[in-house]
């Protein structure tokens, strides 16, 4: 929900910030961004079911392949046909279906997952930072304290006033 929820503001900032419309065709892109994340996700999903029940050998060696396979792929398909994918819906979604459909093998595709997590955090994190404007990030800094604080104080008020109405200890 995160994700998709981003996916939204982030293209309706881009159009505004742009001078475009926040028309049909904002959200007829993001539909497809995430529609087709979610189908690069089942296929995923698919491929690691069944590298789970008819390979089940390296695993961290064929978990890290996917992850820079389908790194590769999304930037081949926005290149060439304009098919922009969001990796971590995609890495999402399969979770999702290898945990809801094969119960009993996710086990076998958690070990080599946190291997190789770190990493990809590293290289990700590294890869978003490198393009932040820091002039931009300036820009808006004030503004952001302000709604960070402003929200801080909306849960501290939120919380006594919550924990009043339900009668609990004031510890709580």
């Amino acid at each position: 929900v995160v994700v998709v929820a981003f996916n939204i503001a982030l293209a309706t900032a881009l159009a505004m910030a742009t001078g475009g419309e926040l028309g049909a065709g904002v959200i007829v892109h993001v539909a497809q961004e995430i529609g087709f994340s979610v189908v690069a996700g089942l296929i995923l999903g698919g491929l690691l079911i069944a590298y789970l029940r008819f390979v089940k050998t390296e695993m961290l060696l064929f978990v890290t392949a996917m992850v820079l396979v389908v790194a590769e792929a999304a930037t081949y398909l926005k290149a060439e046909f304009h098919i922009v994918l969001e990796l971590l819906l995609v890495f999402i979604v399969a979770g999702m279906v290898v945990r809801n459909l094969t119960p009993k093998l996710e086990h076998d595709l958690l070990d080599p997952l946190k291997t190789v997590s770190l990493p990809v955090f590293i290289v990700f994190f590294t890869n978003a930072g490198a393009n932040i404007d820091l002039t931009a990030t300036w820009s808006v800094l004030p503004a952001a304290l302000v709604i960070c604080a402003s929200r801080g104080v909306a849960y501290f008020i939120a919380g006594r006033f919550g924990g009043r109405i339900g009668g609990e200890d004031e510890k709580v």
